[in-house]
């Protein structure tokens, strides 16, 4: 799973030292029989087995943390993969009173009459803490039957868990009905809120047996469509595609599901800058690379596939080719509309976000455009004179040069709606008569009325500016 690193203010050991490794495991009451555990994202593809991810016990919490260790003077998993730089530091074991009594404390067989039972977990476990120094732990849980129980068990795992453990590791083999589903939960937060690396989720699976023994799965990358979910939400609340980025530009990821990540990354960063020739651009280019990405996937990729759709419905509105140079010159009457429509969309996302600045600036910038794509054939000023400010400017171009009277109104009224709640944000709700502006519900209610109003304003195509020659009355 995805490396979360660690929060501002969370120590870490020295970066030449081994990161700490705690090792979480239910214990139930069931029967455990002797077998060899094996890891089965170890196989090769000709179906081989290194022996250093193979250890028999009846245990498979003994198991696995022989494998973590090594054994034989051959290195561990901590010697490999994502554990490489890590040390097994402690081993909390989660039992019920039954199972403290049944499984941890001695083994008291139910059946006699299936032979000699084997010690008791502690009694393993401790065997391997002699040899390893890790630290051992059991808490006692309950078994989860009420929303108070599975609270419990929740804050217990997350009490077990500190800010010394650099790696966590969990095998929820033996959790009893829900407890692997809380464990999974509490897992997700402790990842998200502390920062921990969670890269192994266990269950091992001792009824199904293979010719290597008794497979131990890795759900992991099943936990990791909560990290999908948390980021996609994260995307559409604030418009930040970071968390969602990382994910797509994953090992794991096919190349053109990271270059459109790498894409996608670009495009929200250049929205939430206000970066008006930029996004337009940027968005096309995503769109682009959606004839690419996978269809009809199975696995991993199946949920992906519905994340890359709702993401390229949600900056469509966004893309156009831009003209190069300063499109109110250069581009035409399409264009300059499309581009507009463009600001217009990015706009409504930024007021979503709640981004009012942003959100009121590409509104500004967009009735300029659409002011200097009239006046600058005409010879008008494009730039502010002490005589002409920019207000009367968009006024004037509007009113004179090429707009119907209906539609220069318009465009009228939002230029002074747009001046006033502008003013108001750029001097923070100072003056008097600004600070009725200081209130989400006000800006969300005056941005979706100028937006509403500037695509009706776009609705009909944009006429092509009138170009007055020397001595037309003006």
């Amino acid at each position: 799973m995805t490396n979360l690193g660690r929060t501002a203010g969370q120590a870490r050991p020295d970066s030449a030292q081994p990161k700490r490794l705690h090792f979480l495991t239910f214990l139930g009451t069931g029967d455990y029989h002797e077998c060899t555990y094996y890891l089965a994202d170890k196989i090769t593809s000709e179906d081989t087995l290194d022996p250093r991810f193979q250890a028999a016990s009846c245990y498979v919490q003994e198991s696995l943390v022989r494998l973590l260790v090594g054994a034989g003077g051959e290195p561990g998993l901590l010697g490999h993969g994502t554990l490489a730089d890590t040390h097994l530091s402690k081993v909390t074991v989660f039992l019920t009173k039954e199972a403290r009594e049944q499984r941890w404390d001695a083994y008291t067989d139910p059946k006699p009459e299936a032979g000699s039972a084997p010690a008791g977990l502690h009694e393993r476990l401790h065997t391997l803490q002699s040899a390893h120094g890790f630290q051992l732990t059991a808490r006692c849980i309950r078994t989860g039957q009420s929303e108070e129980d599975q609270w419990h068990l929740f804050n217990r795992i997350l009490k077990a868990i500190t800010d010394e453990d650099d790696v966590v590791v969990f095998d929820v083999t033996h959790g009893f009905r829900l407890m692997p589903m809380v464990a999974l939960l509490a897992l997700d937060f402790v990842r998200k809120v502390r920062r921990i690396t969670v890269p192994h989720i266990w269950y091992g699976n001792p009824h199904s047996p293979t010719a290597h023994g008794s497979p131990i799965i890795d759900l992991s990358p099943m936990a990791r469509i909560l990290d999908w979910s948390s980021a996609l939400q994260n995307l559409l609340a604030t418009g930040h595609a970071g968390a969602l980025g990382e994910l797509m530009t994953a090992d794991d990821m096919p190349p053109v599901v990271a270059t459109y990540g790498t894409k996608l990354t670009e495009v929200a960063e250049a929205v939430n800058r206000a970066s008006a020739f930029k996004f337009p651009h940027l968005a096309q280019e995503l769109l682009k690379l959606e004839d690419h990405l996978p269809k009809n996937s199975d696995g991993q990729l199946a949920p992906v596939e519905q994340v890359l759709e709702l993401i390229g419905d949600r900056y469509r509105d966004l893309a156009t080719i831009v003209a190069d140079g300063d499109i109110a010159t250069t581009g035409t009457a399409e264009q300059v509309r499309a581009y507009l429509q463009s600001q217009v969309a990015a706009a409504k996302m930024l007021l979503a976000h709640k981004q009012y600045m942003q959100c009121f600036t590409i509104l500004i910038e967009a009735l300029t455009t659409l002011s200097h794509f009239y006046t600058a054939p005409s010879g008008l000023p494009r730039v502010s004179t002490p005589q002409t400010d920019g207000a009367d400017r968009r006024r004037q171009g509007l009113r004179r040069y090429g707009l119907d009277p209906a539609r220069a109104t318009t465009a009228r009224h939002i230029n002074d709606n747009l001046t006033t709640v502008r003013n108001a944000l750029n001097h923070a709700y100072v003056s008097s008569e600004h600070q009725d502006f200081d209130g989400d519900t006000t800006l969300q209610e005056h941005g979706a009325g100028l937006i509403a109003s500037f695509a009706e304003l776009l609705r009909e195509p944009l006429p092509p500016p009138r170009v007055y020659r020397k001595g037309d009355k003006r």
